[in-house]
């Protein structure tokens, strides 16, 4: 069994990770896939996302006022600590992967492979039906 978390991942994500993260990994290591929710316990894969829960204060006013032209968000000054054995870093959106080393790779919109670390993986992939799902294949 592989265990699983998600990080900072946007709002309505539960039919991304259900239907496309879980079984691609579940697919990949020939085994099934638990999530675990609780940040204590060690995990095998960790997917942190770019959508923190709470932005900074400082972050919302550059936003709200035009200030960031190209966010970038670090995964280093998340507050949720990881604790696991692989790090995944994903995002849909046009946000080049964090420089720091922290991950063991990136799923990005970046074309760059960022020294074979980075597999370009756009949104719209997630919108596919991959794995048979039944009754539409949005993964909002």
């Amino acid at each position: 069994m592989i265990t699983l978390r998600f990080l900072d991942f946007w709002k309505n994500s539960n039919s991304a990770k259900e239907k496309f993260f879980k079984p691609l990994i579940s697919s990949v290591y020939e085994e099934t896939v638990e999530i675990i929710m609780d940040p204590e316990v060690k995990v095998d894969l960790e997917i942190f996302s770019v959508f923190p829960k709470k932005p900074t204060l400082a972050y919302r006013g550059l936003r709200k006022y035009g200030l960031v032209t190209n966010p970038v968000i670090d995964p280093i000054k998340s507050k949720v600590k990881s604790n696991a054995h692989r790090r995944i870093w994903f995002t849909g959106e046009n946000i080049k992967p964090p420089i720091p080393d922290e991950f063991d790779v990136y799923l990005s919109y970046e074309s760059n492979d960022y020294h074979s670390k980075n597999i370009y993986l756009p949104l719209w992939v997630l919108n596919i039906n991959w794995f048979g799902y039944s009754g539409g294949s949005e993964y909002t």
